[in-house]
């Protein structure tokens, strides 16, 4: 199929996602799966993956594909793995860019979404002719261990735990594999002086609860420079109220049950570890029961007097959790945001020297300067994929050695073997 026939077929899913009977089946779907709000789940699944979907309409794609080297076919197949979060961006941007690139692509979707499963399955079949998708019989980790060893496969994509994918380096490294892989996100916001403190209060709650705060891009931890804390503490507070906690069918709701034991477990232990170690909660932090089923949602905690060694501060969160560390020196807000395993994304307020900005835009994947990646502004980029330390990298072989890289990429450049820098001067 050329590259032609791939972008018609693959332009279909507007079509598709625009329908109002598979967005209501869809949308109703996910929600049994994932308990998510309805506001977060027509933003994630229709309109930002509709609004995704123009980059494939795009003279430079166009012209990316016809510079390429012709793909071998044998043993150069690509493999994904997906998460069980904002499944249409990622199969508009991975899935997609895999189908794009003309190679042969397996796909596994998460056992997790069994009442929105179908849908995704038509989407793929009709918009991306040819992906194979695997019995969901299959777990994750069985599915990986496959692919690993087959000879068919040379490229993964995963989008996962980075504590799980360790585990599978030595097998990467002994079949000669290459692994794309998206990892948890710790977000920075950071907010100076002269920031406009109204401005970043509102966008802390905005990006902190981005899909109600699971999500790998959600903001979740907050450094505020010491002259300008107290003001930006009372303004999300201000803020932080008038979040509608609800059933997740409602309109209005801003925040729904948390229906993984898991998590909340996580969220519970945050704040606990936080407020032994001094932190002091302000407000939330409390579960309440929403509907008849007697789920629980996490009311946001705002935890002040925060520091570095916080489990809240160190560890994904995946919640509504907002710990905020005061800041003097530009010196010392280095260090400490340094004192991380991630590097996704990070939202800076306000003015910072030189040295400051090239340290935020050097580890992480995305710098957002007085917004975050829920801002308008920031719909450019959501194709950049990659990031820093533990949050995105790539295992490849490269003149007979095994290598880690690291840094943001666009997944379609990767897979015909264009730099990213060379294709963004």
């Amino acid at each position: 199929m050329d590259f032609y026939k791939r972008r018609n077929a693959l332009l279909r899913m507007q079509e598709m996602l625009e329908d109002q009977a598979l967005q209501r089946g869809l949308v109703a779907a996910y929600m049994r799966d994932t308990g998510y709000t309805y506001r977060n789940i027509r933003d994630r699944e229709i309109t930002i993956p509709l609004n995704m979907l123009k980059y494939w309409e795009s003279a430079a794609v166009e012209s990316l594909l016809f510079q390429a080297d012709p793909v071998e076919a044998d043993g150069n197949k690509i493999a994904i793995v997906l998460p069980s979060n904002g499944i249409n961006i990622l199969i508009v941007k991975t899935v997609a860019s895999a189908f794009m690139s003309g190679r042969e692509v397996v796909l596994k979707l998460p056992r997790k979404l069994q009442h929105a499963m179908p849908y995704y399955q038509k989407i793929v079949k009709e918009c991306m002719p040819g992906v194979e998708m695997i019995s969901q019989n299959l777990s994750a980790e069985d599915f990986l261990g496959r692919c690993i060893r087959s000879e068919d496969i040379r490229t993964v994509i995963v989008y996962g735990d980075d504590k799980w994918i360790w585990s599978y380096r030595n097998n990467f490294r002994r079949y000669r594999k290459e692994l794309f892989f998206e990892g948890p996100g710790k977000d920075p916001q950071v907010v100076f002086r002269d920031a406009d403190v109204a401005l970043a209060a509102r966008d802390a709650v905005r990006g902190g609860l981005v899909n109600g705060g699971h999500s790998c891009s959600a903001l979740e931890r907050f450094y505020v420079h010491q002259d300008v804390h107290d003001e930006f503490v009372a303004l999300l507070v201000k803020e932080l109220s008038g979040i509608v906690i609800g059933a997740p069918e409602e309109t209005a709701t801003d925040l729904s049950p948390i229906l993984s034991p898991a998590v909340l477990r996580r969220l519970r232990h945050q704040i606990q570890n936080a407020t032994e170690q001094g932190a002091k909660l302000i407000v939330g932090g409390n579960t309440v029961e929403v509907g008849a089923g007697g789920n629980l949602a996490l009311v946001p905690a705002l935890l002040v007097n925060c520091h570095n060694q916080m489990d809240a501060v160190q560890q994904e969160s995946f919640g509504p959790i907002f710990p905020v560390i005061p800041f003097v020196e530009e010196d010392a807000l280095i260090t400490m945001a340094d004192q991380s395993d991630y590097g996704l994304n990070a939202s800076i307020y306000g003015t910072c020297s030189r040295k400051t900005y090239d340290y935020f835009y050097s580890t992480h994947r995305n710098l957002f300067v007085n917004a975050t990646i829920s801002s308008p502004s920031s719909a450019a980029n959501r194709m950049v994929d990659g990031g820093f330390k533990n949050s995105g990298f790539v295992w490849e072989w490269k003149n007979d050695k095994f290598l880690q890289r690291e840094g943001r990429r666009i997944l379609l450049n990767e897979l015909l073997n264009i730099d990213y820098d060379s294709a963004h001067k």
